[in-house]
């Protein structure tokens, strides 16, 4: 499951309610969730994207016009993640492409993994999607795409990471509702300003 802007603060809250149902989690613009609403914080693989000049949901600590209080950093959130899984020795940081950081942790409990992209001057955007207006969104940047890195960690996290076979659910529609004609096989490339949308996760129904 994946979400974008508000989306992504939805997708992080299923995470905390769905974890044996939602094989992984990618959130892209998200504003930083306080870790006190997330009652059951079991291990769950996790994929973030995120701009340096976020100017809705600030990548370091700040407030925004809808917050009542300062939102943690990305960095700590993160981190926070990375304890959430249970995972072992310090976040691995390497740069894959030019303005674009991967931290993350990737030896965790139950095969799950943490990772945040850190796009330095972009803003509310989804990396390597449609480009929205400039106005609207910020700055864009196309250095690494989302959808792709994304979809890629979905395939290497099933929900049967347990070692238990699941049957597997395919949701038919993409981001706007419409009929997708590759059958959700391939996560669409952009998604609607705060949307969160699920394709090719595996359910345990």
């Amino acid at each position: 499951m994946s979400g974008y802007s508000n989306g992504a603060g939805m997708t992080f809250m299923l995470s905390c309610t769905l974890a044996d149902r939602i094989a992984a989690f990618g959130m892209v613009a998200t504003p930083v969730v306080p870790w006190s609403w997330c009652k059951n914080p079991s291990p769950a693989p996790m994929l973030a994207f995120h701009g340096t000049a976020d100017r809705y949901a600030p990548y370091a600590r700040g407030t925004n016009f809808l917050t009542k209080e300062p939102l943690q950093s990305l960095q700590a959130w993160l981190t926070r993640w990375g304890e959430r899984n249970r995972c072992s020795g310090g976040a691995v940081t390497t740069q894959p492409a030019a303005g674009v950081t991967l931290r993350g942790y990737d030896t965790c409990a139950d095969g799950t993994a943490a990772r945040l992209y850190t796009m330095q001057g972009a803003s509310h955007i989804w990396p390597g999607g449609r480009k929205l207006a400039e106005f609207g969104t910020g700055p864009y940047s196309s250095a690494i795409n989302a959808t792709d890195e994304m979809w890629t960690f979905f395939q290497n996290h099933p929900l049967n990471r347990w070692g238990v076979q699941l049957p597997r659910y395919v949701e038919p529609y993409n981001a706007v509702g419409a009929r997708n004609p590759l059958n959700a096989v391939r996560y669409p490339s952009w998604c609607p300003l705060q949307c969160a949308c699920v394709t090719a996760a595996e359910f345990n129904r």
